[in-house]
């Protein structure tokens, strides 16, 4: 089992960076489904759930191999599981091509006279793909700072439930799921390193709306799996979450070679030593504990590795992603790694650090008659990295954020009026209201924004610069003097962007916040009030 067909399947189908993909995707009877939130661990391709971090110990979905002390993770008051679509179609490793019958190149079709056939040829070597006849459902946690936060604090009961249970795991071996992908039928196959050039042929006939039968033809004989008559999408082909490493335990294994010895008369080399022997079948390593052995080899000093499965998307260029290669590709191109309390993470080769004064930062201030409302802030808008383009007149205010977080409140309880309170930057403060008064959100994040961005280019009366302090008022002249100007742009006068400095980064707090372990209670306040 060193390397077996169901490990030859996820390295092939890692360089496609879904996740995990899993070998046996059926539950098993062991669970109902794969749910964001799960932990547990994979063996010969298939995952074994210990209990769901998001869900309360007595629910009926919950599983049995509970910590101790167990607590369940809150995301806070707003949604973070997004749901998208994993097409339909075939998933082929580098090395495997799927060739499809001249009707068409989509598998989906509503009837069996549709379908086309398939072969899939595998070069020389290793190879693996799966193929979907219906898309499969994908859910996926939106922010994934609380789950980082989470196995930081918890992991470690994690891996004693594992022992109580009997299972021969390292805590390396655990996944903490933050995404998922399921489907209701499938195909896959791996080619574990044939002599020769191999090829199967598949053929799909689909049973209903969401089930399919599948028929193989495979002269070369590769390992191959499939599912039949299944109407429920339950089945899990990809997973993906976090996973730890304990660094105080990471020992290197390392070899030593004997120097030439002085007394030596003809100066030859002593035998090699090897200080740490291999075994004949060296254990299987999972690509993604080549990214924490690196992050533990970086950080000795640091107490915890962590890294997620989309971490391996930062590696490029490697016809396969062997733990091996990724970590020698993280050693040769010099990572980045990050570390924030004890923990140490995979950082950006491009990432941008960002300075303390570089942002624009606000208190969002509302107010229920002459009482102030303590608000939960939406996390999207407390990011340094929302950055608003200040040389351009083009009007972006979707930053890139999922349309989830776009519309979803933008802080808790629901307001309909918000006073954001300058903290610095220009010297007006904002005032937001609900783009839609018959909401139940109250302000979306998008109503936030683009509140901001739209006032951002509002051109400023001369009384407005005139009360600048003097020395900003040069700095800003200065610079704004140095920029190719219109005659539109003068007509239009200074705009608010330009008291900015670069200070294009946008944060804001609640300027009344909540003693600790305390819940807020406020009723949503009506438009009319307000």
């Amino acid at each position: 089992m060193a390397h077996a067909y169901f490990h030859t399947y996820r390295e092939q189908l890692a360089q496609l960076y879904h996740g995990y993909a899993l070998w046996e995707p059926a539950p098993g009877g062991l669970y109902d489904q794969v749910r964001v939130g799960d932990v547990g661990f994979i063996l010969h391709g298939h995952f074994t759930r210990f209990f769901n971090a998001l869900l309360p110990a007595g629910h009926p979905n919950q599983g049995y191999d509970l910590p101790r002390d167990f607590v369940p993770l809150s995301m806070g008051p707003f949604g973070n599981i997004r749901i998208l679509t994993l097409s339909h179609g075939d998933y082929c490793s580098n090395s495997v091509t799927a060739i499809r019958d001249p009707i068409g190149d989509q598998i989906q079709a509503a009837s069996p006279d549709d379908v086309p056939n398939a072969s899939f040829k595998c070069r020389r070597g290793k190879g693996a793909f799966l193929s979907l006849p219906f898309n499969a459902h994908r859910e996926d946690a939106i922010r994934t700072k609380v789950f980082e936060t989470y196995i930081r604090r918890y992991c470690d009961s994690w891996l004693e439930v594992a022992h109580l249970g009997g299972y021969d795991v390292k805590l390396e071996d655990i996944i903490f799921v933050t995404g998922c992908d399921l489907t209701s039928s499938w195909a896959m196959a791996a080619f574990t390193n044939p002599p020769w050039d191999a090829e199967m042929s598949l053929s799909v006939q689909p049973i209903g709306a969401a089930s399919a039968r599948f028929q193989w033809a495979a002269p070369s004989q590769p390992h191959n799996n499939e599912s039949h008559q299944n109407a429920s999408r339950t089945h899990c082909v990809f997973i993906r979450g976090f996973r730890a490493k304990r660094i105080l335990n990471f020992i290197k294994k390392t070899k030593a070679f004997a120097e030439h010895l002085p007394d030596n008369p003809d100066n030859e080399p002593e035998s090699s030593i090897e200080l740490v022997r291999e075994p004949d079948e060296p254990e299987y390593r999972d690509p993604l504990i080549g990214v924490l052995d690196y992050l533990a080899e970086q950080s000795p000093d640091q107490e915890l590795a962590i890294a997620h499965e989309y971490d391996l998307g930062k590696i490029e260029g490697l016809e396969v992603l062997t733990a091996d290669a990724v970590e020698n590709f993280l050693r040769q191109n010099e990572f980045p790694v990050q570390v924030d309390k004890g923990v140490a993470l995979l950082g950006d080769e491009d990432e941008e650090v960002v300075p303390e004064d570089v942002k624009m930062t606000f208190h969002a201030h509302a107010e229920l008659g002459d009482d102030p409302i303590p608000l939960i802030i939406h996390p999207a808008l407390m990011k340094y990295l929302l950055k608003f383009d200040i040389t351009t007149q083009t009007v972006n205010h979707d930053l890139g954020l999922p349309p989830e977080d776009l519309q979803s409140p933008a802080v808790h309880p629901p307001m309909y009026v918000l006073m954001l309170e300058n903290e610095q930057g220009y010297p007006q403060n904002i005032e937001v209201r609900a783009s839609d008064r018959g909401s139940s959100v109250g302000i979306t994040v998008e109503d936030v924004l683009n509140t901001i961005g739209n006032d951002l280019r509002k051109s400023s009366s001369q009384r407005e610069w005139a009360e600048l302090n003097e020395d900003i008022r040069r700095e800003v002249e200065d610079a704004f003097e140095d920029r190719a100007r219109t005659e539109e742009d003068r007509s239009g006068g200074l705009r608010k962007i330009d008291y900015l400095r670069g200070r294009n980064r946008l944060q804001i707090f609640s300027r009344h916040t909540l003693p600790e372990d305390e819940e807020i209670s406020q009723a949503l306040p009506s438009a009319r009030a307000l």
